[in-house]
């Protein structure tokens, strides 16, 4: 029980068996070695939200057709959008119909209606081996 003449601090050391007084300090060391390792991953926390940021802001760059837009006058009506979109996809797919329409999600007949709807030429198939 602590006394007038000691802080309650003192008076509770003097009570307490020097075990329980090593398992305190014990304690402390691990709550700091926690808080310092706590500190340590929200650092790396922080560090791989900026790297995914960038590579979320590359990725975008780098996609056909999904670049971000940074004024009002880059919207460009849906229909050109689309027709863009289709004319470098069926470029870069050249004569493979079948696989720019896999890639599209859309079966080979749906593809064909969708490219005349954007006057999009339709890609010469290769011839088969």
């Amino acid at each position: 029980m602590p006394t007038r003449r000691q802080p309650p601090r003192t008076a509770a050391r003097a009570v307490m068996p020097a075990g329980a007084d090593r398992a305190r300090r014990a304690l402390q060391d691990r709550v700091a070695r926690f808080g310092r390792a706590l500190d340590r991953t929200e650092g790396e926390l922080e560090k791989a939200r900026g790297r995914l940021a960038q590579l979320s802001a590359e990725l975008v760059g780098g996609v056909p057709g999904f670049r971000p837009l940074q004024t009002r006058d880059q919207v460009v009506p849906f229909r050109d959008a689309a027709r863009r979109y289709l004319v470098e996809a069926t470029q870069l797919f050249g004569g493979d119909p079948r696989g720019l329409a896999r890639s599209l999600g859309v079966s080979y007949f749906a593809l064909r209606r969708l490219l005349a709807r954007y006057d999009v030429p339709f890609p010469a198939a290769r011839a088969r081996r």
